[in-house]
């Protein structure tokens, strides 16, 4: 009877912990086969040219014109062509381009974005659009011995379609051999790479490394003679003053007392 009260007891528990070593290994199996791949977006590499009527219609904020060459794949959920959606379109300022964002996602809501630039049909295609700017006010640095040049102070444009200004600082690179204890004149050249990978057109100048101004000991030298002697002078002239000050006094005196 005790066997049998102890058996109805111990029934529950251990189809309680069947149900529970069930329910993780459920949860454990979903969490493996559940989709974490984002999805890849593509387009066409051949130049995509707006029309004045596309800008039209992006300025309407209808992004058509600009999926038409757009796919999107995904290994679980296959194409998604229909589920891309442009997330930003940004004009230049001369709307000689635009960087066109899209964005996808699939149905488990993995996600994936992309950049591209699209041109205007008014301008004539010219490639140096894609890479970043370099130019400084100056062709000629001129430094002291022993002085690092300050090249941000004389930096005339530093731009990209897409980077930032603090973004393309830190990636500049300054190519040529130079010294800087060393008095001469270097040729350098600046680039700057832009996140893309995209390396801008050299930018070459001169540094000039100057020896410090030597102080001129003779002229030193004059100056100081010159001084003893303008005050050995006024000396001499206050002393004689003096003494004529003097006579002329005693001559006062005599002349009263007559």
């Amino acid at each position: 009877m005790r066997e049998k009260l102890r058996l109805a007891k111990v029934k529950p528990i251990l189809l309680l912990a069947g149900v529970c070593v069930v329910g993780c290994l459920v949860l454990l199996g979903s969490y493996l086969l559940k989709d974490k791949e984002a999805p890849v977006l593509s387009y066409s590499e051949a130049r995509l040219t707006l029309s004045a009527e596309d800008v039209a219609e992006i300025e309407a904020l209808d992004y058509s014109c600009l999926l038409e060459d757009v796919t999107a794949y995904d290994t679980r959920d296959g194409a998604l062509d229909d589920r891309v959606i442009v997330q930003s379109c940004r004009f230049s300022e001369d709307s000689v381009y635009a960087v066109v964002t899209y964005q996808v996602a699939d149905h488990s809501t993995n996600a994936a974005t992309a950049k591209r630039i699209v041109y205007t049909a008014a301008e004539v295609y010219d490639p140096n659009y894609d890479i970043p700017v370099i130019t400084l006010t100056t062709d000629t640095i001129t430094v002291p011995l022993g002085t690092v040049p300050d090249l941000e102070s004389y930096l005339d444009e530093l731009s990209d379609v897409s980077d930032s200004y603090r973004q393309l600082l830190a990636n500049i690179t300054l190519s040529g051999e130079y010294d800087l204890y060393t008095p001469g004149e270097y040729e350098l050249g600046l680039t700057v790479t832009d996140q893309d990978g995209n390396v801008s057109d050299t930018f070459s100048f001169t540094l000039v490394v100057t020896e410090p101004e030597e102080t001129d000991e003779y002229d030193y030298e004059e100056s100081y003679e010159y001084s003893d002697y303008e005050e050995y002078d006024s000396e001499e002239y206050n002393s004689e003053e003096s003494e004529e000050s003097y006579e002329y006094s005693e001559y006062e005196d005599y002349d009263t007392e007559e």
